[in-house]
């Protein structure tokens, strides 16, 4: 079973995106465009409505990459069945975006 998308929204400042892992957990994921550019990915508690816990942060520019990350890295999540498996979804994702050329 997949993680299902429960809503998106985005503005000219900020994009987001809340899924429900297979295992029942919440994250949600936003963008910030300002001040600097940035993606997190949050526990969510009591229903998907209290922010709990960091899982992953990441400044899009560093990767070299375009701004509009929320696809890739909801893409990414959806193939999750829980909170560990998305910790490692991520991890990966960071090294395959980080285009600096590894023990720099």
């Amino acid at each position: 079973m997949q993680a299902q998308l429960m809503d998106s929204e985005s503005s000219s400042t900020m994009s987001f995106c809340r899924l429900k892992m297979a295992s029942g957990e919440r994250v949600l994921i936003s963008i910030a465009r300002h001040p600097e550019p940035s993606v997190e990915v949050t526990r969510l508690g009591f229903f998907g409505l209290i922010p709990l816990d960091t899982l992953w942060e990441y400044n899009p520019l560093m990767s070299g990459g375009p701004l509009e990350f929320l696809d890739l890295v909801c893409g990414c999540l959806v193939a999750c069945d829980s909170i560990d498996d998305a910790r490692l979804a991520l991890a990966e994702l960071e090294v395959w975006s980080d285009p600096s050329p590894k023990g720099s």
